[in-house]
């Protein structure tokens, strides 16, 4: 059986699992799908074709899809996904998020991926039979496909959106990923915000030099394995706090030397004091 955490509207966990195809869902119970896009140079759609012996929409084409499973995060299900139906391996920094949304008929919070690469078909497979065939189409051979039901219908916005996601480009925070990087604290441990006062900061708090993010300001930087006040900070960028409804990327950073390998469930709670009022995803290397 597939096992899915479950979530509120706002991407909170609820505390408790849902069974694919078993579970009855809730009002305000859901859970989160990924869609990955991948295209290539030439502005081609890759789509690909469900297998005939799908229950649900066989042979139809469509992007790469499917839920994520309990445990993983939005990130982790896409990647995966990809590795599962196309057998390709790709890397968190491919992956740029365009749009999410949701799905209240099917109970569902949708994640939408786009990856800008050059994909050679031959190296594609399809072991666990979820997919039968791919290919590369150009925009208007994919209007037609949609205008001739061969698309599932629910993949319509690439149509009005094409134009927005073919010039998609990746966020500078993914640059850092794995990086190493100098952070300036401005806002130290214990301390509150300028503004809003119920904000204690937990945790020191800065931002990377040089650097400008979604809001026109330097990037921001959560130092999360540090107890004591800082001024500056040396550490590495082991992942990114995406805003979905500010747009405001946020490095997490720890010490160069750490081996701990944190989980998102592990980095919201040391966050929590300022993020719980902001709908994220995490990337985590």
């Amino acid at each position: 059986m597939e096992y899915w955490d479950a979530y509120n509207e706002k991407r909170k966990k609820l505390g408790h699992d849902l069974i694919r195809d078993v579970s009855e869902f809730k009002e305000n119970e859901y859970h989160i799908v990924e869609e990955v896009w991948i295209i290539n140079s030439k502005g081609e759609i890759l789509v690909t074709q469900r297998s005939k012996n799908k229950k649900a929409y066989p042979e139809k084409w469509e992007g790469t899809s499917g839920s994520i499973l309990k445990g993983e995060s939005s990130i982790e299900g896409a990647l995966r996904e990809v590795k599962e139906e196309i057998g390709l391996k790709l890397d968190a920094k491919d992956l740029i998020h365009f749009d999410n949304e949701i799905s209240r008929e099917n109970h569902a919070i949708v994640d939408k991926w786009v990856v800008r690469k050059d994909i050679d078909l031959n190296l594609l497979n399809f072991s666990d039979n979820e997919v039968q065939d791919a290919k590369y189409v150009s925009f208007d051979e994919f209007k037609s496909m949609m205008e001739k039901g061969e698309i599932r219908d629910i993949f319509d916005y690439m149509i009005s959106d094409y134009e927005k996601i073919i010039n998609l480009k990746q966020r500078m925070s993914y640059d850092f990923l794995g990086k190493e990087v100098d952070v300036i604290i401005d806002r130290k441990i214990n301390t509150t915000h300028p503004k809003h006062k119920d904000i204690v900061y937990e945790v020191n708090y800065g931002f990377i030099p040089n650097t400008i993010s979604y809001d026109g300001e330097e990037l921001d930087a959560y130092i999360i394995d540090e107890k004591e006040p800082l001024e500056t900070y040396k550490g590495k960028c082991i992942g990114i706090i995406q805003r979905l409804n500010d747009m405001d990327d946020k490095l997490i950073i720890v010490n160069t030397s750490s081996h701990k390998k944190y989980t998102e469930d592990e980095i919201l709670k040391i966050v929590n004091f300022q993020e719980k009022y902001f709908e994220s995803i995490i990337i985590l290397l």
